[in-house]
């Protein structure tokens, strides 16, 4: 690379094609959790299971919509 290039993920409507892999994995951790919080809600009853699935569901969502994001094109005002 010459200097002053810009990596391919970093010219415009360039796309981080690395963000698939741990978009598809935190993808499973999210619906593995949704399912244990579904569980949790027959066993432990409505209260416990919003205390604990709430920032649990929240930060994986989160995590998620990051990567799906790092999977949108570079925007430019050049």
């Amino acid at each position: 690379m010459t200097p002053g290039a810009l990596p391919e993920d970093e010219t415009p409507m360039g796309v981080q094609h690395s963000a698939w892999l741990p978009l598809v994995l935190w993808g499973q951790a999210l619906l593995a959790a949704a399912a244990a919080v579904a569980w949790t809600h027959a066993r432990w009853g409505r209260r416990p299971t919003w205390v604990v699935g709430v920032p649990l569901l929240g930060a994986l969502g989160l995590t998620v919509a990051d990567q799906a994001a790092q999977l949108l094109p570079t925007w430019c005002d050049a």
